[in-house]
């Protein structure tokens, strides 16, 4: 196990590996360790750097998750989007 074995790729692991390493090893919480809701919770790299230090990890929730990477925004303003673009194509179409 680890070092010790033949396939260990140290630091040079990749994306879903690494997630599979920490899921083992970080303790899931009943909560968000944000929010502290009971929802969903994924497996999120709070620094940015992706290595082996647990501390660099957190369970999150969907919205924290999303929150920290900077990703929320974004998706709600392409699910505003996407709502705009049906009522006007509700328009258009009632216009026929």
């Amino acid at each position: 196990m680890g070092a010790k074995n033949p396939r260990w790729k140290g630091e040079q692991v990749g994306y879903e590996g690494l997630h599979r390493w920490v899921h083992r090893r970080l303790p899931r919480p009943d909560l968000c360790e944000i929010c502290e809701k009971n929802y969903a919770l994924d497996l999120a790299n709070i620094t940015g750097k992706y290595n082996r230090e647990l501390i660099n990890w957190k369970w999150l929730c969907r919205r924290c998750h999303m929150q920290m990477d900077g990703r929320l925004s974004s998706f709600l303003d392409s699910r505003i989007q996407k709502e705009r673009n049906k009522k006007a194509n509700e328009i258009r179409w009632k216009k026929i």
